[in-house]
């Protein structure tokens, strides 16, 4: 009779290590685990946060004599060559595809890119060529905005990004940003510069030999001008920033 009660006291308890196991396995559904008690990584529980994105798409436009691009997300490159304005748009996106449009008005090129809402990743990325006199102006929210080569007038701002002008050859630039270092170089003495951001660093880069009338400030930081100056000059430089350092030199 002892023996029969020990036998069954130990296969209840047999029972019973069984039934707690099953319970510390997951096996009741709890949202990120599997049938061995893991954790499932997001990425394998939802497909919603996945990259998509397209292939560049690259067109021309005839007739346009100036440019104009806003951009809500991603990067803004200008560069120049002959023939009519090429333009390539690539994407990237995840549950929800940016919208691109164009239009010639006036014989302006207006290029717009839009947003996503609130899905991330979201930019639109264009690089356009232009006839090297052609007059840009681009507006980024957040991105970089870049001019290389341009002779005709360019008029560059972004919210959060960077801001360049390489061998730029246009009497006016105007390069702005809120937030992001700004940079403009120039293969011939421009008539007025203005260079300026909230919160980066400020270069201005001109051929030697010419003398300007120098503005150039910061709130919080150090500055160095190493051109010719003279107040009474008709050309104007304008390099301003709430928070980094301001140069304007030669080179």
């Amino acid at each position: 009779m002892v023996k029969s009660w020990r036998a069954m006291a130990i296969v209840l308890a047999l029972a019973a290590a069984g039934f707690l196991a099953s319970c510390d396995t997951g096996g009741d559904g709890a949202p990120g685990a599997d049938a061995t008690g893991s954790v499932v990584p997001s990425s394998q529980t939802s497909s919603g946060g996945a990259t998509d994105g397209s292939s560049p798409r690259s067109y021309e436009i005839s007739g346009a004599k100036a440019l104009d691009v806003r951009n809500e997300s991603g990067s803004v490159r200008i560069t120049v060559g002959s023939g009519p304005m090429s333009v390539t748009e690539t994407l990237e996106y995840g549950a929800v595809k940016p919208a691109t449009r164009h239009r010639v008005e006036g014989g302006t090129l207006r290029l717009v890119g839009s947003g996503c809402g609130n899905s991330r990743p979201c930019r639109v990325d264009y690089v356009v060529r232009v006839p090297p006199a052609t007059p840009v102006t681009v507006r980024v929210d957040n991105g970089e905005a870049e001019a290389d080569g341009v002779t005709g007038a360019v008029d560059l701002g972004t919210g959060n990004g960077s801001v360049t002008g390489t061998a730029l050859g246009a009497r006016r630039a105007s390069l702005t940003s809120e937030n992001g270092t700004v940079e403009a170089s120039f293969e011939a003495a421009p008539e007025e510069v203005t260079a300026t951001t909230g919160n980066g660093m400020v270069t201005v880069t001109v051929p030697p030999g010419t003398a300007y009338d120098v503005r150039a400030r910061t709130g919080v930081g150090m500055r160095q001008v190493s051109v010719p100056t003279d107040a009474s000059s008709s050309r104007r430089i304008t390099a301003t920033t709430g928070n980094g350092m301001v140069t304007v030199q030669t080179g």
